[in-house]
Formats: structure tokens, sequence, C-alpha cells
């Protein structure tokens, strides 16, 4: 089992989130019975070094403790422990800025982790892209849009793992905005989106 949603206090660049360090991610996820676990900062890929640094330590504690016991599958399981690499997107409505922000307007929660060094690649060009058009409004506010997923991961899909964060996440809302209207176009919508 892998988690992929996990936030680490470098989420804190962006405002006080968490207060779990990298290690202590990386760790407690061991301690749980995982077999691995993501890191999934808010807006940012920041934690990420030291995110690889804490799991590749974790893995050369199993791989001493299998040699060891070799029949021993939690040693396995440590000497085989996974890390994936991703972070929270914020989707934000197509040319949000500073300027055109209202009080009320949404910004939709994505998880994305990169399946491989390409999809690690796409998410650096999407962080970046938030990053640069970030905007200070009670929080800071890094957008993305929709365009800029078409854009980077559009041409060359299948490198990174897109699930929905929360209730705040677009397919979320639309299942909640299913439930008070049975729209049968919002249904037909929703369908859409899960056989992407």
């Amino acid at each position: 089992m892998i988690s992929f949603h996990n936030h680490t206090d470098y989420s804190n660049l962006r405002g006080a989130d968490c207060i779990l360090t990298v290690k202590q991610l990386v760790a407690e996820s061991f301690k749980q019975g995982h077999t691995g676990v993501a890191i999934t900062d808010h807006g940012l890929l920041s934690g990420i070094i030291k995110f690889r640094k804490e799991i590749k330590a974790l893995q050369e504690r199993g791989a001493e403790w299998l040699a060891k016991e070799p029949n021993n599958p939690d040693a396995l399981r440590m000497a085989n422990f996974t890390g994936a690499l991703g972070y929270e997107a914020y989707i934000a409505k197509e040319g949000m800025d500073a300027d055109t922000w209202q009080k009320g307007d949404k910004f939709r929660h994505l998880v994305l982790v990169a399946k491989n060094r390409k999809g690690l690649e796409q998410l650096n060009q999407l962080c970046t892209m938030a990053w640069r058009r970030q905007f200070k409004r009670a929080v800071v506010r890094i957008p993305n849009y929709f365009s800029d997923l078409e854009k980077v991961i559009g041409t060359e899909s299948g490198n990174v793992i897109c699930t929905t964060a929360c209730l705040a996440g677009p397919l979320a809302h639309k299942v909640l905005e299913f439930a008070e209207t049975k729209s049968e176009e919002l249904k037909n919508s929703i369908i859409s989106d899960i056989n992407k």
C-alpha cells in the first residue's frame, strides 16, 4: 500500500499547514505497514531531495537487515520501500491572477505524482508555471490552469498519475453538484472524466 496524498513542513512555504517533517513522513509510513509513500506538498517540489535521501537511507537499512535475516518480511519491505514524487496543484480558472482574482473564486485541488523521470520533468514545468504567476490574497496563491496540464502533459501523457486531492478537487466538486442536481449532462461529464 502506498499513500499518495501527503504533506510535509515544506508545504509551509505557501502557508502554515503541516508540522510533519520529511523524515517523519517516511518513518511513519513504514511503521504503519506501507510499502511506499508519496510526497505531495502544496504547490511545490522543494522537499523531494530530502525525501529521496530519506527513502534511500531506509532502503539501505533494510538491505543490511535483510542480509542478516533473509526471511524477515519487514526487512524485505524496508529494503524495497518506494518513494513517489509529486505535488498538490491548485487549478484556477483560466487567466486568474492578482488583478482578476475575486473573493469566492475557487482553486480546484489535484494531486499529481510522477511515474518516471519524464513525469517529474513535467511536474517541474507545471510547478514552475504556477510559481511564476503566484500572488498573495490572505495566503500565497499558486495557480495552474487546465491549459497548463494540456500544454505540458497533453502530447506526452502517461507519465503522471492524477488523483482527486480532496473534496476541493474538480471531480469531487462535480460529484457533489450531481448529488444535488441529478443533471444528466453532469453525470456524462463525470463518466467522461473517469474514462480519460
